[in-house]
């Protein structure tokens, strides 16, 4: 996970008690995130060639402690769903459609408020937008959202407003182009316009937890600039344009990244595909900017999918590349984006559009699914939870000279590991485990029993909160 650096050594006389300080050796830690997000090779979930999907929802049930996925038969257009547990996907199952003709766009979102998840969509034949709640064990009878709203819609979109304590939910008006919203009391939804302006691809909802707003996202229909608007808790603002000169191709996705306190967005530029971002830093939006490409990647198949991951304390960004079709991600650090890589591809063929993805907080997993790019069959990608070593470990050998004797000692010195869940560090000098550190406490380590002049390495690991212990950060002092 850490990167070594040079040694350097240098000898530093002082007055006093303390004499001959030696710097013997200093390790600079270039922490490789990437690494520390492992990601396993990918596996299909469902075997049953009826419920081919397009793209594949996912939301996390915290309530029962597990990701729901959701799709639509890219040629039935019926709902299935399955559920994981963290170790194995249950068999999927349709969603009782009743009075929906069959789903397009469909959506998933978890309610805090009432421990359930939402699933959206819009009604393949009429247009209608249709919502049901999956219960634990089984959905509610489909119910259409928009009534006395208008008559047809689609790229329908919800959310848990933690402002107004319900459910959000937004769509394209099918006939003039409009953005609209409606909200959920619990018992019935109401319906009224977000802007009177033309979009295209009305997109992700995304809730900024440094301001308490809810913020929709689009390209403008005339010009296909990026464009947003937020609502306080009762209304919303008139649309502003994200600033730079990337265009939107399809969807914009924003997630808020709870480390550096911004809302993050993100989308495929529509000229060259490549994906774009832009920062709010609470007051204002940066111009976009393009999130660097390589590792095998240089262009998105549609759209960039963003997830905050609080095990990491990082946004990671997936996507499907748009000429080898695999799946890659790369993780924002609240300033710059690492390397794009690939999640290891195992028995998938690509992905057929997107790949979208989760973080399960019981499991401490960051969960991807996505449609095969030949078979059309789901599949999914997990990561198994890597503490980040800590960083910017060094040392140095100290004789201190005393009246009538003289005492020699190392001392090491480091600074936190990058992850948000670290509980202690463990200091092992020659591999064996001489010290455990809690986080709180100085991040120093001073070993009294050595001979002068002899050589000791000494490590220094990152343990979380459910015992994952980080790569060693290794360091020989003399």
């Amino acid at each position: 996970m850490a990167k070594e650096g040079a040694i350097l050594y240098s000898k530093m006389f002082n007055r006093g008690f303390m004499k001959n300080m030696y710097f013997v050796l200093i390790l600079s830690s270039l922490i490789n995130l990437e690494a520390a997000l492992q990601w396993n090779s990918s596996a299909q979930f469902s075997t049953q060639s009826t419920q081919n999907p397009q793209n594949i929802a996912l939301a996390c049930d915290r309530a029962n402690e597990r990701v729901v996925a959701a799709w639509a038969n890219d040629s039935t257009f019926a709902l299935y769903y399955a559920v994981y547990d963290g170790t194995n996907w249950g068999t999927s199952n349709p969603i009782p459609l009743v009075s929906s003709n069959g789903g397009a766009f469909v959506n998933l979102a978890y309610n805090e408020n009432s421990g359930q998840v939402f699933a959206i969509w819009s009604d393949q034949i009429s247009a209608k937008i249709y919502f049901a709640i999956y219960e634990g064990t089984n959905w509610t009878t489909p119910a259409q959202i928009n009534l006395g709203g208008p008559s047809e819609g689609t790229n329908p979109s919800i959310a848990y407003d933690k402002t107004s304590l319900k459910m959000i939910a937004t769509w394209l008006n099918s006939g003039n182009g409009h953005p609209y919203y409606s909200i959920f009391d619990g018992v019935a939804w109401s319906s009224a316009l977000i802007s009177g302006e033309a979009v295209q691809n009305l997109a992700t909802l995304a809730y900024d937890d440094l301001n308490g707003y809810l913020y929709t996202f689009w390209g403008k229909d005339v010009d296909y600039k990026p464009a947003l608007s937020f609502f306080n808790g009762s209304t919303w603002s008139s649309p502003q344009e994200i600033g730079g000169t990337s265009l939107v191709y399809n969807d914009i996705f924003a997630v808020f990244d709870k480390a550096s306190s911004q809302l993050v967005a993100a989308w495929s530029d529509r000229a060259t595909r490549t994906p774009y971002y832009s920062i709010f830093d609470g007051t204002s939006w940066s111009e976009s900017l393009p999130i660097p490409m390589g590792g095998g990647t240089n262009q998105a198949q549609e759209d960039v999918f963003l997830a905050y991951d609080p095990y990491l304390g990082r946004v990671v960004a997936t996507w499907a590349d748009k000429v080898n079709f695999l799946p890659f991600y790369s993780i924002y650090n609240g300033e710059s984006w690492g390397e794009p890589l690939p999640i290891p591809r195992g028995a998938t063929n690509g992905v057929l559009e997107d790949v979208y993805s989760v973080y399960y907080p019981s499991q401490n997993q960051m969960v991807a699914a996505w449609s095969d790019h030949s078979t059309s069959h789901p599949f999914y990608s997990y990561t198994t939870p890597q503490s980040i070593a800590p960083t910017n470990v060094s040392g140095n050998q100290r004789k201190n000279q005393v009246p009538l004797q003289e005492q020699y000692f190392n001392t090491i010195i480091w600074s936190p590991s990058p992850s948000p869940e670290i509980v202690y560090y463990n200091i092992y000098r020659d591999g064996v485990l001489t010290e455990s550190i809690s986080v709180g406490e100085p991040l120093s380590y001073t070993d009294y029993e050595i001979n002068w002049k002899e050589g000791y390495t000494y490590s220094v690991t990152a343990v979380d909160l459910i015992g994952v212990e980080s790569e060693p950060i290794n360091i020989f002092i003399q």
